[in-house]
């Protein structure tokens, strides 16, 4: 599986991911994955797999989407990546990759 590693004071890095996958929370393309890295070595990254949307609610939440969208609802996809910027956020911060500090700022920028 290839990935992007990106974190705050991380340089975007393209790695490969061989390791082992549960079919329940496979990712979708695109899919935003919870990591713990360290800044000095990205390569180093390791995948919070306990903290991923499981890939069967995943797939139940963008098919109401697309539903809501068919009828001429709105929907707003900023909301959805405003809420997993705040989750990777937050899952930096409790593994201790960012400080308070650092999630406190970069909240403030993702909110605005």
């Amino acid at each position: 599986m290839h990935l992007v590693i990106s974190a705050p004071g991380v340089a975007p890095l393209a790695v490969e991911f061989s390791g082992p996958v549960k079919r329940k929370v496979w990712p979708a393309p695109g899919a935003v994955l919870p990591i713990l890295v360290d800044p000095d070595n990205p390569a180093g990254y390791r995948i919070l797999w306990d903290q991923v949307t499981p890939a069967k609610e995943a797939a139940r939440a963008k098919a109401e989407s697309v539903a809501a969208l068919l009828r001429g609802e709105p929907v707003d996809a900023a909301d959805d990546d405003v809420i997993s910027r705040l989750e990777r956020l937050a899952a930096l911060r409790d593994s201790g990759a960012i400080t308070e500090a650092e999630f406190s700022a970069q909240k403030a920028k993702v909110l605005g």
